[in-house]
């Protein structure tokens, strides 16, 4: 069940655009996969749609993952 992988941002430091992952239930699983460091906040993203840890994934879905933005 292939999912495609689109990072933006500085996210794109640490995935490849396009990546392809192959054995993802939901998007923890996708995250815990691409190994990104701890302190990189994250908006997920499920075909355009706004995702969490447990949504489920399917086969061609798309995870779009956009860094948070903080400021003070």
């Amino acid at each position: 069940m292939p999912i495609t992988i689109q990072p933006a941002g500085s996210i794109k430091r640490f995935v490849a655009p396009d990546s392809v992952l192959e054995h993802a239930q939901t998007v923890g699983e996708a995250i815990e996969q691409l190994d990104l460091p701890d302190n990189i906040g994250v908006v997920m993203m499920v075909n355009g749609r706004i995702a969490h840890w447990n949504t489920s994934l399917a086969d061609g879905d798309v995870l779009q993952l956009i860094p948070t933005i903080a400021g003070g």
